[in-house]
């Protein structure tokens, strides 16, 4: 089929701007990647033109992160009802270092740990899971979600995880064990009215800010006090 053709040396061409759902700017800010079909496009930042066009075997890609140093660019995506992957790219080479494949289906939400060791992405398996980034090994396969986890964040110091769903939660589990230990949501029952789709951890602090189907962001701490 016409996504067989598709590779480094032969990249997408596209007859009408692609779905963009995911983007991220570098730490150094001299780079813009956006997701497109099959593909990343990394713009320079100055607005100058394309630096590269990153074609991996996943046709759907759902999430562009840089490593805390810049030195590799990851992606969470997929070929919906066949397979999910996670790319991880080389910056400033923009070549691929590895890919990982895992579950029957879509991969969403990928994020570095602070200290740039670990990647956690999730799946519509309704798991979490998380990798070594130096060699690819899956490290934690967390299953407390009742629905698609689409997306995930670490606390500052890397040693909890906070994962999101469809199922409306806001999950804190332990990096290490895998440990469920809390619903972040659960104090107020019936704040969140919808699926949970973006999550972001302030830079400095362990604070959340969730978004979803309801259309109100919502800022948790991740300890509730």
């Amino acid at each position: 089929g016409l996504s067989d053709a598709i590779t480094q040396d032969n990249p997408p061409t596209y007859t009408s701007p692609p779905v963009i759902t995911g983007v991220a700017i570098s730490p150094d800010s001299t780079l813009i990647a956006v997701t497109g079909f099959h593909e990343v496009l990394v713009h320079k930042a100055d607005g100058s033109g394309l630096a590269a066009r990153l074609v991996g075997r996943a046709q759907r890609l759902t999430s562009v992160s840089f490593s805390p140093d810049g030195k590799m660019l990851a992606t969470t995506g997929g070929n919906p009802a066949l397979f999910g992957e996670v790319q991880f790219w080389s910056v400033p080479e923009f070549k691929l270092v590895r890919s990982f494949t895992t579950t029957n289906d879509t991969l969403f939400g990928g994020r570095f740990s602070d200290d740039g060791t670990l990647f956690a992405f999730g799946g519509a398996d309704n798991s979490a899971r998380i990798l070594r980034v130096a060699d690819g090994e899956q490290t934690l396969k967390f299953d407390a979600h009742a629905d698609w986890v689409t997306g995930t964040a670490f606390s500052k110091d890397t040693k909890h995880m906070i994962s999101i769903s469809r199922d409306r939660t806001v999950k804190l589990s332990v990096v290490e064990s895998g440990q469920f230990i809390d619903n972040i949501t659960s104090i107020t029952p019936g704040a969140l009215r919808g699926g949970l789709l973006a999550i972001r951890r302030h830079p400095q602090k362990d604070e959340l800010l969730v978004a979803g189907a309801d259309g109100e962001p919502k800022l948790y701490k991740m300890i509730r006090t």
